[in-house]
């Protein structure tokens, strides 16, 4: 069975590929360890990158958890594009708390 990836409300199966089960020890937890590693920035196949889309298109906001940072150049880039061109979260006046400071029930 592909490798269930779990999105919020939606599972991603990579094709053509068959990894341990989670409880399958110790290869279940490596292989979902490895994919979490390969799967940190995606790309669509024009070369576009997910993250940074996001980001562009004001659906996420920048958040860095170093040393994970090899891309962090382009992706501030789109969150200055969404900025200048008031698109989806930055359109609006009243977003004030990042998904971050949500999640911590900050505000």
């Amino acid at each position: 069975m592909p490798l269930p990836i779990r999105l919020a409300d939606a599972t991603v199966r990579l094709l053509l590929i068959d990894a341990p089960e989670r409880d399958q020890p110790p290869f279940g937890a490596r292989a979902r360890a490895a994919l979490a590693r390969l799967l940190a920035y995606a790309f669509l196949g024009d070369g576009r990158m997910i993250n940074a889309e996001m980001v562009r298109s004001g659906f996420a906001v920048v958040l860095v958890y170093p040393p994970n940072v090899r891309y962090i150049d382009r992706i501030r880039a789109g969150a200055a594009e969404a900025r200048s061109a008031r698109r989806g979260l930055c359109a609006a006046d009243g977003f004030s708390c990042t998904p971050k400071e949500h999640r911590r029930h900050h505000c």
